[in-house]
């Protein structure tokens, strides 16, 4: 988070996403941790986005509700990673306190020649934003993807289309070059 901090300072409105592994989610002082790292190094709450997979976050729904509430209430996003692969209900998604829907890789990657996939992709979208929720496209590789999910309404997306997974130092040194040029709609580095 002190990353997150520093980077924010030469670069307002940059925000994180963190994956959180369903073994934190069995934690009952998780929240209360994330909480004391981001009080201890200043970063805004708002700037950080939790991304919890469909399976962790359907395991045990009142305890990782009740968590997941705690977050919100403290401006911290959350993500519902790997949307469509596991096994969550509508009542469990509407009970949910995410505010972003992360749609798996599995549809987004098939998307340009499977009409099927295309379909699940944009009734994602349209599900998401009527319920209020951010969409996050993953595993986005093409120009051609980026401009079916623009289309869509998709609100961001990620993959190796935009920027690989890199250090920290390298990911400065990526965001310093580009700073002052508008950032393409639906961004998200790896």
């Amino acid at each position: 988070m002190t990353d997150l901090t520093s980077w924010r300072q030469r670069h307002p409105g940059l925000s994180v996403a963190v994956n959180v592994s369903a073994r934190s989610l069995d934690d009952p002082d998780f929240a209360d941790r994330v909480w004391e790292i981001l009080a201890r190094t200043g970063a805004d709450p708002s700037s950080l986005t939790l991304e919890i997979t469909e399976t962790a976050a359907m395991a045990d729904t009142a305890a990782v509700a009740a968590m997941l509430t705690r977050l919100r209430i403290r401006k911290v996003n959350l993500s519902l990673d790997d949307f469509g692969t596991g096994f969550s209900s509508l009542v469990e998604l509407h009970r949910m306190p995410f505010s972003e829907l992360k749609i798996d890789r599995a549809f987004v990657g098939t998307m340009e020649t499977d009409r099927d996939a295309r379909v699940i992709v944009k009734a994602i979208i349209g599900l998401a934003h009527t319920l209020g929720l951010t969409t996050v496209a993953e595993g986005v590789e093409t120009e051609a993807a980026m401009d079916m999910l623009r289309e869509m309404g998709c609100d961001v997306a990620q993959g190796f289309g935009i920027g690989k997974p890199m250090t920290a130092e390298a990911f400065q040194e990526w965001l310093d070059a580009r700073a002052g040029i508008a950032a393409p709609p639906l961004a998200r580095v790896g």
